[in-house]
């Protein structure tokens, strides 16, 4: 997605709902342009941790029919 948005692509962490050493999930907001539109939407991440790194991602936003018009 930062290749597709020319680098605008921003996540504020508003709130870390829980950790651990394989999970973490956050809540926060994105928000990027791409070709004159401008997306903000509050998201919740689910990240999964294995040595060091996060091999599985699953974000969830306010509003998915925004995601699929952007």
């Amino acid at each position: 997605m930062a290749v597709l948005t020319d680098g605008t692509l921003r996540f504020s962490r508003s709130e870390v709902l829980t950790a651990d050493d394989t999970t973490i999930v956050m809540c926060g907001r994105v928000s990027t342009t791409r070709s004159g539109k401008r997306f903000d939407a509050a998201t919740v991440h689910v990240l999964t941790l294995e040595h060091g790194a996060i091999p599985e991602a699953w974000v969830f936003h306010q509003n998915q029919d925004q995601v699929d018009d952007f």
